[in-house]
C-alpha cells in the first residue's frame, strides 16, 4: 500500500497542472466497522503524501488532496465507522487535505459504486470471499435475470447463478458450501465464485482511471487446510444438534453462510483466461503467505489457556456466520431459543472441540495489485 500511494501520488501530480493542484480518489470496499480500514488508508494517505513531496520538491504538501470514501452494504455498523474515523484524527481525516467519507450500498461492491474513471486507487482487505446474495438460476433468453451477472464475458447457454445456494440440502451441515457432501454444491459454489470475482474485477474496471490500481487482500484455502477444518468441525457441531434433536436437518441445510474460499489459482484464473479481463488489467504484485490468527498468538505468548484459545477462535467464526444459523433457527424456535442455540453451538460445542486440539488457525493470504490498463 506504501508503494502503492507514492505511485498514485506521482500519476497524479505529473497529469496535473500549476493552476489545478492534484487530487486523488481513493475506495475502500467492504469497510465493516471500520477499525482496520481506517487503519490501512491512514497508512495509504500519509505515503501519498510522502510520495507527492518526492516527486515534486517544489510543492507543500498541502498542494494534494485526497479524498477517502469507505463503502459497504446499507446495513453495516456506520456508526462504528464514524467513530473510528473521528478516533483517528488529523493524522487521517484533515479537511480540506484529506476527506473521509461513508458511502452505503445495497450490494456493495457487486454494483457499481462510482463514476466511470473516478479512482486512483481502489482497495479491498479480507471481504471479497463473500458471495453476492441470493441464488437466482438464469437461463439462456431470462430478461428477469438479476443484474448482477455472473460473468461480463459469460456468453454460455448453460444455467449460470448469481450466487450461492440458500438451502445445502435434506440433512446437510456443511455451513460451508465449499464443505458439502453433494459435488452439485460445490460446483455450483465454484461457478458462482468465479463469476462473483469477475464482477468485482469488472466494476473495478469501470471505476478505476486509466493506471489506477486495484489492490485485493484476498483469503486463499485449499480444501482440507486448516481454516476449512474449522468450519468442519462447526458443521460436526451443528450435526451433533440435529442428532441431539434440539434442531432439525431441515434446519441444518438452511444455514449457508455465503462465502466461497478460493485457492491463489481461482482468483488468477479469471485475469489469465477471461479475454475480456486480461485487456482491462496488469498484474503488478501477486504474493501469497500463510498468516497465523491472532488467537493462536495470544495462545502462545500469553495465557496459554485452551479453554480461553477455544472461546477466542468460536468468537471469530461466531462474528461470520451467528446470523445465518439464528436466521434459519427463529421460524419454528422462535428468536429468544434460537439465540441459546446458537450460544451452544459456539461457546459449548464448537469451542470445547477447538479446545482439545493444537492451536493451529493459520489463513492464506493472497495479495493482488493490478494497475487498470
Amino acid at each position: 500500500m506504501a508503494t502503492l500511494g507514492k505511485r498514485a501520488a506521482a500519476a497524479a501530480a505529473a497529469a496535473a497542472s500549476s493552476s489545478s493542484p492534484p487530487r486523488l480518489s481513493v475506495a475502500d470496499f467492504g469497510c465493516s466497522e471500520g477499525a482496520n480500514a481506517v487503519e490501512t488508508m491512514a497508512a495509504a494517505v500519509a505515503s501519498a503524501f510522502a510520495g507527492f513531496q518526492q516527486e515534486d520538491e517544489t510543492s507543500s504538501s498541502s498542494s494534494l488532496s485526497i479524498t477517502v470514501t469507505h463503502s459497504d452494504l446499507t446495513n453495516n455498523g456506520w456508526n462504528a465507522v464514524a467513530a473510528a474515523i473521528a478516533a483517528a484524527g488529523s493524522r487521517y481525516a484533515n479537511p480540506p487535505s484529506v476527506v473521509a467519507l461513508m458511502q452505503p450500498s445495497d450490494r456493495g461492491f457487486y454494483d457499481r459504486c462510482f463514476a466511470d474513471e473516478s479512482l486512483d486507487l481502489a482497495h479491498g482487505a479480507i471481504t471479497f470471499h463473500w458471495a453476492s446474495r441470493g441464488f437466482v438460476k438464469k437461463e439462456e433468453g431470462d430478461s428477469s435475470s438479476s443484474s448482477s451477472s455472473s460473468s461480463s464475458s459469460s456468453t454460455s447457454s448453460s444455467p449460470s447463478y448469481d450466487s450461492l445456494p440458500s438451502k445445502m440440502g435434506d440433512g446437510d451441515a456443511c455451513i460451508v458450501p465449499a464443505l458439502s457432501s453433494d459435488e452439485t454444491v460445490r460446483a455450483r459454489a465454484a461457478e458462482t465464485a468465479l463469476g462473483d470475482w469477475c464482477q468485482i474485477l469488472t466494476h473495478r474496471a469501470a471505476e478505476l482511471k486509466q493506471s489506477g490500481f486495484f489492490v485485493a487482500a484476498l483469503i486463499c484455502t485449499e480444501r482440507g487446510d486448516t481454516i476449512c477444518a474449522l468450519w468442519s468441525v462447526l458443521a460436526g457441531c451443528l450435526q451433533e444438534l440435529v442428532e441431539a434433536q434440539t434442531i432439525t436437518a431441515e434446519e441444518a441445510s438452511l444455514i449457508v453462510v455465503p462465502v466461497h474460499l478460493r485457492s491463489p489459482n481461482d482468483y488468477r484464473a479469471a485475469l489469465q483466461e477471461d479475454n475480456d479481463l486480461k485487456k482491462l488489467f496488469r498484474v503488478v504484485v501477486d504474493e501469497f503467505e500463510t498468516v497465523q490468527s491472532t488467537e493462536r498468538d495470544a495462545f502462545l505468548d500469553q495465557h496459554k489457556d485452551a479453554k480461553k484459545y477455544g472461546s477466542d477462535v468460536a468468537q471469530f467464526f461466531e462474528a461470520v456466520s451467528r446470523t445465518m444459523v439464528e436466521a434459519a433457527l427463529a421460524p419454528r424456535l422462535g428468536s429468544q431459543k434460537a439465540t441459546e442455540v446458537a450460544d451452544e453451538l459456539y461457546f459449548v460445542r464448537f469451542a470445547a472441540k477447538v479446545a482439545e486440539t493444537t492451536p493451529e488457525f493459520a489463513i492464506g493470504l493472497q495479495t493482488l495489485v493490478l494497475e487498470k490498463l
